[in-house]
């Protein structure tokens, strides 16, 4: 073959290239869709600022490392591992599987047991934010923080305390030494059931109250701090091969317990209620809002409360948490007599009289 041959060969060789490269590229899904395809909510922020801090429980600079810092790195790590991995909920499509969705998706399987870890603690994390708020200033001393108990005095739940615990201050003391007795991470909860009967429990690790035997006690819809916001990291200038560490990293066990059996500080033997596990029931954030008459059981061991139970609050137990508030390796307990100056007691009193059941109770308000 001439000269001339060879060159109008190499030219059609190269022509015909460029339309194959040109004609893959247009196939090519925008890198923008693959990677935020699980960034699909908007952020749900928190009803208070972070650079004013929660007082004296959360500082500013305790505030952004829990509500910012860490959070952003559980979701940041729940989106790479959930990335290729089949999920399912029934009426939802994958791509837009809110984080609940995915710990009820993810809590029965082991080989899942990451990203349940990562969901749930996600979860745990906003829920405990969620029902705090900024303390105000005494009344009696503008120069020194107060806390909401005022929106507690005189409602059904105040009533269910004194009734059941004795006292607030009672059920105060009993709370933080739970937590307070807990060598590891998790969080305390307070919990009611349809009767109004209260009782406070821990969680492990990753555990949740949140979402129990497949029932979801938190609206699976509603979106967690921090869900919706696109990871600023670029996954292609992340180190390929690289595990991102967390306090739950190297478990190579199952997802704990949606149903932890750990026991409360107030036991007895009443009989359990038994929990139905066949499928997901609905949703107590769906549940009416007609306000009850006040409860009128006694303080009761979390395996006799009923079938469903609805979490009111929370308080997360881990080290990065009081450190980070300059509390030091062992201020734990002075950190969590700070939490009940911060305690949002409106929004709870609002979740105790929306779930508790109208027909159970008959103690009258006082």
């Amino acid at each position: 073959m001439n000269s001339v041959g060879l060159r109008l060969a190499t030219s059609a060789t190269m022509s015909s290239r460029s339309c194959v490269l040109s004609a893959w590229k247009s196939t090519k899904l925008p890198r923008q869709q693959w990677w935020t395809k699980r960034y699909v909510h908007s952020r749900k922020e928190l009803p208070y600022k972070v650079e004013e801090g929660l007082g004296n429980f959360l500082p500013p600079n305790a505030l952004k490392v829990v509500a910012e810092e860490y959070q952003q790195g559980l979701l940041d790590r729940l989106n790479d591992e959930v990335r290729g991995m089949q999920l399912s909920c029934p009426g939802t499509a994958e791509d837009k599987m809110t984080v609940a969705q995915i710990v009820l998706s993810t809590s029965q399987s082991y080989e899942k047991a990451m990203a349940f870890n990562y969901a749930s603690l996600a979860l745990n994390n906003s829920f405990f934010l969620d029902n705090l708020k900024p303390p105000p200033p005494r009344a009696d001393n503008p120069g020194e923080l107060g806390n909401h108990e005022g929106h507690l005095n005189g409602t059904y739940l105040h009533s269910a305390f004194r009734s059941q615990m004795g006292s607030l201050e009672h059920f105060k003391s009993s709370f933080c030494a739970a937590a307070t007795g807990m060598a590891g991470t998790g969080y305390v909860w307070l919990v009611t059931d349809r009767s109004g009967s209260l009782a406070y429990f821990p969680t492990f690790a990753a555990g949740t109250l949140l979402v129990r035997s497949r029932r979801q006690v938190y609206d699976d819809k509603y979106s967690v701090l921090g869900e919706g916001s696109p990871s600023p990291t670029d996954p292609q200038s992340a180190t390929l091969g690289s595990t991102p560490t967390s306090p739950v990293s190297g478990l190579a066990r199952a997802p704990p317990s949606l149903n932890p059996s750990s026991p409360s500080r107030t036991l007895h033997t009443s009989p359990v209620s038994r929990i139905d596990t066949a499928g997901a029931g609905p949703s107590v954030y769906s549940a009416g809002t007609n306000e009850p008459d006040a409860p009128n059981a006694t303080f009761r061991d979390i395996r006799s409360l009923g079938e469903v139970l609805i979490p009111l609050f929370c308080v997360s137990v881990h080290e990065h948490c009081w450190m980070s508030a300059g509390y030091g390796v062992w201020g734990k307990e002075a950190w969590l007599k700070e939490f009940w100056s911060v305690l949002d007691w409106e929004k709870v009193v609002k979740a105790y009289t929306k779930f508790v059941d109208l027909n159970t109770n008959s103690i009258k308000r006082k």
